[in-house]
């Protein structure tokens, strides 16, 4: 970051002064036929980059709360959990300055929409219309010289909403809204920030607006259509742009907002904290049906939200797996504006969910992946980074009822940069396969980077105990298991521990945290089937 002082004379005399921080960096898209369709790639600096991200919403309801500590808490968590794109959503705002300072400080590129989002609007209407151009343009002068936005985009879903929805008003035979997003935003781009490109809608591009063939996409088939997750691994877009699954709020932010007998899932002050329509009855059928009936509130908050950390790294690891033909995913979302059940992985109080620890881990550069695929374990290594020589991989299979099924090694594997490299694909039959649980990792000298992947139906198939047992040795934390633990939540103090967590632990693997220090709780998914 570069600092630039401007400052405007007359006659000798200073009238005007103005300081920035700037950036100087490349970015574009590459739109190619790419033998699916076209492609969708940010490349920065003449790099290709799969983006790795989430959806940021408004961070409180209450905008005058939010403290530029605030924003740098936020973005330092999505950093940390190898975040590279943030997108901000059209039906929230023009975000703080700390925002973008902060983005641009930590390298995190930045999708901005303008604040455009789910409705027609009135551009047939000269005074609306000027209105609508005049906050484009000006946001466009206050933001570009922000290095971290990578791209402006017309609005959220409305695009999408005149092909698929009730948006059905048209006067000249042009859709409420797209005089701005057609032709007046691309032309104020162009003329105000011709060194990004501006994109209609999102979603957008190809033979429909929400297509897989070509631009970004906004996959919820699978949360809002009620279909479960192992169907993301059918979606084929090019660059997802939204998806997501709900979970409760941390267990300590539901006692901000509930009494005692107030903890019942269909309790009022519950339903009042979840703003879907049936919100919480999808919350139980997607538990249920991978971890069979439960009907225990601390059970319903725990499985909530390991099945949103299972269900959002299955759709992130198989998009991942097809890169570049899939070229980034932003999950909906990072954050909450109130205390609530909600798609965040980062809760209104900045206390994390299962699926931030998830995120840390699948967002990775390194990535050693166990996918069944048609009856086949397929083994592969996905590499955002340069190239890896000489690293160790294993793979071992276990039932969930703790016994070895299978254990191979992989030794001085040469990983190529920015690549997916398939290992091995091994043959295992499905009777044996509904019943297990899989441990992979890379090693490479004392680094070592592990995945887990849950084959088994657990509704059918259940855990059994797996007797974890666990050790203080000064400020380090030493956990062991006897049979395979999922789901691994450790608490110090009431809060979650805040290195590694809901993590998986196999028999034979010892895992270290490092700096406990407090009252420690130990659970994992067993404790609440």
């Amino acid at each position: 970051m570069y600092d630039v002082e401007f400052r405007l004379k007359k006659a000798g005399e200073e009238i005007y002064s103005e300081k920035k921080k700037i950036g100087f960096r490349t970015v574009q898209v590459l739109r190619e036929n790419d033998g699916e369709g076209e492609s969708f790639i940010f490349e920065v600096n003449g790099k290709k980059l799969f983006a790795k991200g989430a959806n940021w919403i408004p961070a409180d309801n209450i905008l005058s709360w939010l403290k530029r500590e605030d924003y740098q808490r936020l973005l330092m968590m999505a950093k940390d959990s190898n975040m590279n794109m943030l997108r901000v959503w059209g039906g929230g705002l023009y975000e703080d300055p700390a925002f973008y300072e902060i983005c641009d400080e930590l390298g995190i590129l930045v999708w901005q929409d303008f604040m455009f989002s789910c409705a027609e609007y009135p551009d047939h209407i000269d005074w609306f219309r000027k209105l609508a151009s005049q906050e484009a343009r000006h946001n466009v002068i206050k933001l570009r010289h922000h290095p971290s936005i990578a791209i402006w985009c017309g609005n959220n879903e409305n695009n999408w909403g005149f092909e698929e929805w009730d948006y059905k008003i048209k006067v000249d035979g042009k859709n409420l809204g797209n005089r701005l997003y057609l032709e007046d935003f691309p032309k104020i781009c162009a003329q105000e920030d011709p060194t990004r490109l501006y994109w209609p809608s999102s979603p957008y591009g190809g033979s429909r607006a929400n297509s897989q063939d070509a631009g970004d996409r906004h996959v919820w088939e699978i949360w809002s259509g009620w279909q479960d997750f192992k169907h993301y691994t059918k979606d084929n877009s090019k660059f997802v742009s939204e998806f997501g699954f709900q979970a409760a709020p941390d267990p300590k932010t539901i006692d901000f907002f509930a009494k005692e007998d107030e903890k019942e899932i269909f309790s009022d002050v519950m339903l009042n904290h979840n703003k879907q329509v049936e919100g919480t009855e999808r919350l139980l059928k997607f538990i249920n049906a991978h971890y069979g009936l439960v009907s225990e509130f601390d059970s319903i908050v725990y499985l909530t939200q390991l099945n949103q950390a299972e269900a959002i790294k299955t759709g992130v690891e198989h998009w991942r797996s097809r890169k570049y033909k899939t070229a980034g995913t932003l999950y909906w979302q990072i954050n909450d504006s109130w205390p609530v059940f909600s798609w965040s992985c980062i809760d209104y109080f900045k206390r994390p969910k299962a699926l931030y620890f998830y995120t840390r881990r699948f967002f990775n550069k390194l990535l050693p992946l166990a996918k069944n695929k048609d009856g086949d374990i397929v083994i592969s290594v996905i590499n955002d980074g340069d190239y890896v020589n000489k690293i160790n991989l294993e793979f071992e299979l276990w039932s969930v009822s703790g016994e070895l099924l299978m254990n191979k090694t992989y030794t001085d594997l040469k990983i190529p940069d920015d690549s997916v490299m398939i290992i091995d694909r091994i043959h295992v039959e499905e009777d044996i396969l509904s019943k297990s649980v899989g441990y992979i990792a890379v090693k490479k000298d004392d680094d070592v980077i592990e995945n887990h992947e849950i084959f088994a139906d657990l509704r059918i198939n259940k855990l059994d105990n797996p007797h974890i047992t666990y050790k203080v040795e000064g400020r380090n934390l030493i956990l062991k298991t006897q049979k395979p633990a999922i789901g691994v939540n450790v608490r110090v103090d009431g809060e979650n521990y805040s290195g590694d967590n809901f993590f998986s632990l196999f028999p034979g693997k010892t895992k270290i945290l490092k700096n406990v220090e407090g009252e420690v709780f130990v659970k994992s998914a067993f404790d609440f089937l």
